[in-house]
């Protein structure tokens, strides 16, 4: 185990990096002080390039400034932001013809876009539960409820999962690794902002989990496929059914983790650790360092442009199976996995000169130009998530 001094040291590298870079360039130069919500299309002084606003974005702002309230104390700046963030959300992103919610509207809220997966509608849960932590509001509880028991009917098959026409055809029926993992997380959520639903979320927790390992974790395969068709097929002769992304296997490595402690389950953490063990292996950068976007199962050529770019949110969820696992199982090669990748991250994503992080990484780690530091994708949550994750782990390790 690392001594005190060294545990100290990257526990004030990082929250110098929340508190002092990252929590102030969004306060700073996102929210919305005329229509409320949060911008987040910004360029790297924080100047705003687009006044679109994304549903992503408006739930996991207010996730991230009410987990900060929740962990740190509450701040009035922190608490409103979140509270606008939601306000904006219900009164402008959802259709009043179906309940489900916009990608993106205009800045004051006339809707542009509407997307068939429903990740607006799981990052408008995850906020709500927090704030209901952080205000004791009911209204955002009982919204948290609401949508959260559609969105799990929505996975049973039970409604109409799209409202519009299917992006596949009935000849391609698939499955996306995305949706068991962020209801893992979301429960996870769930659980602390609803205690008195704590069975209900646990047997969701446990469903979500027993759907990874029966449909995407293909050890045969040495890999956690994207897609999968829809009893677990390998889709080996389409290149979305070959496709592996690494970020999102050891962001779910961290979720898988988290579940095998609140289900008191250990053959999930046992699994949990061989998956980040095959992300490593095929998502790595054996030459340049950092984590590539997608790989093909088959070693293929990936069929998405971006496939060996380097982006800000794989290296943070990265970060955070490392140390997380470390914590569980007290293995001192995942220590050293943390500190490898922590290094990749401050010397090549870490922006002191103005405040957070950059989003997109050449794969030699240059930024790719004109550099940007948040749009519809990239807001104020993987990398504060990711910082106060750390600081709380790094603080109980101390303590012991």
């Amino acid at each position: 185990m690392p001594n005190i001094d060294v545990i100290n040291n990257y526990k004030e590298r990082f929250r110098k990096e929340l508190f002092d870079s990252c929590i102030p360039f969004w306060l700073e130069n996102g929210p919305d002080k005329e229509y409320g919500g949060m911008l987040t299309c910004l360029d790297r002084e924080g100047k705003i390039t687009s006044h679109d606003k994304g549903g992503w974005q408006q739930g996991r702002t207010a996730w991230t400034f009410s987990r900060l309230c929740n962990q740190y104390g509450e701040k009035e700046e922190w608490r409103n932001l979140a509270e606008s963030c939601l306000d904006f959300a219900r009164k402008f992103f959802i259709d009043p013809t179906d309940g489900r919610m916009y990608f993106i509207t205009t800045r004051d809220g006339t809707p542009v876009r509407k997307r068939r997966y429903t990740f607006s509608e799981c990052f408008y849960v995850m906020g709500n539960a927090e704030c209901y932590r952080a205000t004791g509001n009911e209204l955002y509880l009982n919204e948290a409820r609401r949508v959260f028991d559609f969105l799990a009917g929505q996975y049973d098959g039970e409604k109409d999962p799209y409202y519009v026409t299917p992006k596949f055809m009935p000849a391609r029926q698939i499955r996306g690794f995305g949706g068991p993992m962020i209801g893992i997380d979301l429960c996870a959520v769930l659980l602390l902002a609803d205690p008195e639903k704590g069975d209900f979320y646990k047997s969701r927790i446990r469903k979500y989990v027993d759907d990874i390992f029966k449909y995407f974790y293909k050890e045969d395969l040495g890999c956690v496929l994207e897609n999968v068709g829809i009893n677990g097929e390998f889709l080996a002769d389409w290149s979305l059914g070959r496709e592996i992304n690494p970020g999102h296997g050891l962001e779910g490595v961290w979720f898988l983790a988290k579940a095998s402690e609140t289900l008191g389950d250990p053959v999930i953490l046992e699994k949990a650790e061989k998956i980040y063990h095959l992300c490593l292996e095929r998502g790595w950068d054996k030459e340049y360092g950092g984590i590539l976007m997608f790989v093909d199962a088959l070693g293929y050529p990936p069929d998405k442009y971006e496939h060996d770019m380097k982006m800000w949110w794989g290296i943070n969820e990265t970060i955070c199976a490392a140390l997380v696992l470390y914590q569980m199982t007290g293995k001192e090669e995942y220590w050293k996995d943390f500190e490898r990748f922590t290094d990749y991250y401050f010397t090549y994503f870490s922006d002191p000169k103005y405040g957070c992080c950059f989003g997109y990484l050449r794969r030699d780690g240059k930024p790719t130009e004109p550099i940007a530091k948040g749009n519809i994708y990239k807001g104020a949550f993987h990398n504060p998530r990711k910082l106060m994750l750390v600081d709380s782990i790094l603080g109980e390790m101390s303590k012991t």
